[in-house]
């Protein structure tokens, strides 16, 4: 097994006898998985372990009942894990080791909150952990003692064993690649954006707010695998979608000579003040967010300011996904063309 080409881990006890431990732990991260949990997800890292016991008898010291062939078994497990940048950790609570023919599995915790950190701190790159561990194992010695009864008509044969803390001086850096990780969220529904979206019934658009859905789809997708510019990018197509559909719903129609994005928000919010004749305070305030929106989602908005790309990204997303949320509200409780504004 010490030939295996996997990242290692070396953990080293001392028994009683002052018989040496080194417990070499192997982990691949290509068999690492997120499993379902009652109050969360599981974050499993597969490892082998490997247990070699040495014991150097001295010229006048008692010799080590360990010497031989002695086995190692690790029993417990326990630690801490965290990104590279140390910007989110967790401890491994200590809990007994977990077999599957040669392989072994410690699981880790991790909320939707430690997920979205995991995610800031990848940046849309490979994701690299720092695991310490420690534990505890069993060391049986190679060599029965058998101990006869005084009158020599039973006997008891045993194998000395002893329970020894085993502990790594130093922590392991395990790279889990993009698509890697990406695959395992997927499998789990793990998304930074977790929406349900209306399908609203539109007699007029329902093929183009098909289309706007998808746009989200890429859209998430490509924040997930650290594309921030093509995040922006499909938010700007998407607002422009949100707008178009409800123009063509509402039969609003683009005004020659007019600038084309700013005078359908401008129609829709008359068509909306109409609607809401209580509310256009909030007629008013949708059709700003949509203006808003794309603005912010422009080429030309994102150099300069200071604030992370991905932050940006992030926030157009959110205000994105919301907006294509509540547009399909708007458009359920008005499947009908609305009036036109007669200001």
């Amino acid at each position: 097994m010490s030939n295996i080409p996997l990242p290692q881990l070396t953990l080293n006890g001392l028994a009683i006898d002052n018989t040496e431990l080194r417990c070499n732990i192997y982990f691949n991260s290509n068999n690492f998985q997120i499993s379902k949990a009652p109050n969360g997800r599981l974050l499993n890292l597969n490892y082998l372990s490997e247990i070699t016991v040495s014991s150097i008898h001295y010229q006048g010291q008692p010799k080590s009942i360990y010497i031989g062939e002695a086995k190692g078994i690790l029993l417990t497990i326990q630690g801490y894990l965290s990104t590279i940048d140390n910007s989110w950790s967790t401890n491994i609570p200590t809990s007994n080791v977990q077999r599957s023919g040669n392989w072994e599995n410690v699981g880790i915790s991790l909320d939707d909150a430690d997920i979205e950190a995991i995610e800031n701190a990848r940046n849309g790159q490979d994701l690299i952990l720092n695991i310490s561990l420690s534990g505890l194992a069993k060391i049986v010695a190679p060599t029965a003692i058998v101990i006869q009864s005084q009158e020599g008509q039973e006997q008891l044969t045993f194998y000395p064993s002893e329970i020894v803390r085993i502990d790594g001086g130093s922590s392991l850096q395990v790279t889990i690649t993009r698509e890697k990780w990406l695959k395992m969220l997927e499998q789990v529904g793990a998304t930074r954006f977790l929406v349900e979206l209306p399908t609203p019934k539109l007699p007029q658009a329902q093929k183009e707010w098909e289309q706007v859905i998808r746009l989200l789809n890429e859209a998430t997708h490509k924040h997930r695998s650290g594309d921030n510019e093509g995040v922006l990018e499909k938010c700007r197509e998407i607002i422009e979608g949100i707008t178009s559909v409800m123009s063509r719903q509402w039969n609003i129609q683009r005004q020659p000579g007019k600038p084309g994005f700013e005078n359908l928000t401008h129609e829709l919010q008359g068509r909306l003040e109409n609607a809401w004749p209580k509310d256009k305070e909030q007629a008013k305030a949708i059709t700003n967010l949509l203006y808003a929106s794309w603005v912010w989602a422009s080429p030309s908005h994102h150099y300069g300011f200071g604030i992370p790309l991905r932050e940006e990204a992030a926030f157009a997303l959110h205000l994105t996904t919301n907006l294509l949320s509540f547009g399909a509200q708007i458009l359920q409780a008005h499947p009908k063309p609305l009036d036109a504004n007669d200001m």
